[in-house]
């Protein structure tokens, strides 16, 4: 298992509740967390964790994915969510990403955006 046992897992959601049980009618989710101020969440209660993981990240539909303001939002929503993870995670914790590597989602630099 690449994430050990998730005993103390918090799946958590920007969606609402009932958006989530249209999507996802058996899920548990702590829903309405925010990932760019997630650090200060009172949903998460200042809890830290082994492993964060994000998958498929998205900071809304602007237009086209090829502009550049729509990638800038999207950079600046990583940005902010690798900030708040890195304060949310025990010593030796992990930041997990899973994202799309093609198309428009390649100009997003993930690396550098990390890095920088």
């Amino acid at each position: 298992m690449a994430f050990g046992s998730a005993v103390n897992m918090v799946p958590t959601s920007l969606d609402s509740k009932g958006i989530l049980q249209k999507k996802y009618s058996t899920a548990s989710v702590t829903v309405n967390v925010d990932a760019t101020v997630m650090a200060a969440s009172k949903l998460l209660n200042g809890r830290l964790f082994d492993r964060i993981v994000y998958n498929f990240p998205h900071a809304g539909f602007f237009g086209s994915e090829d502009r550049k303001d729509v990638i800038r939002k999207h950079q600046l929503l990583m940005r902010k969510f690798f900030e708040n993870a890195a304060k949310m995670l025990v010593p030796g914790g992990e930041v997990h990403v899973s994202h799309k590597d093609h198309g428009p989602y390649k100009k997003w630099k993930l690396a550098r955006v990390v890095w920088n």
